[in-house]
């Protein structure tokens, strides 16, 4: 279980982390889950922890982020333009070289 120290530097790192649109409750779960299963006791482990916790975070948000990304994409994509051959009718330029 995390210390009351551990949980308020995650609540203070969770305002830097979360952005609008997430759920600060939702890291700080994510937070706590980290620091009971790992159990950090010195600060170098506190550190990877809140590293773990951070990158853990992030890729959650990307996979989010990537999955609206394809589906707007998807459903906002323009119709393929039509591609038109050159007309025979018209020459090449003529060429403009001079000796």
């Amino acid at each position: 279980m995390a210390t009351a120290a551990q949980i308020a530097a995650n609540r203070a790192d969770a305002t830097s982390t979360v952005i609008p649109g997430e759920d600060p409750e939702a890291y700080q779960r994510l937070a706590d889950e980290y620091y009971r299963d790992l159990r950090p006791a010195a600060a170098l482990e506190r550190f990877q922890v809140d590293t773990l916790i951070r990158s853990d975070w992030q890729r959650r948000r990307l996979k989010r982020i990537e999955a609206n990304l394809y589906r707007t994409s998807s459903t906002k994509a323009p119709p393929p333009k039509k591609s038109t051959p050159p007309s025979s009718a018209t020459p090449p330029p003529a060429s403009s070289c001079s000796k």
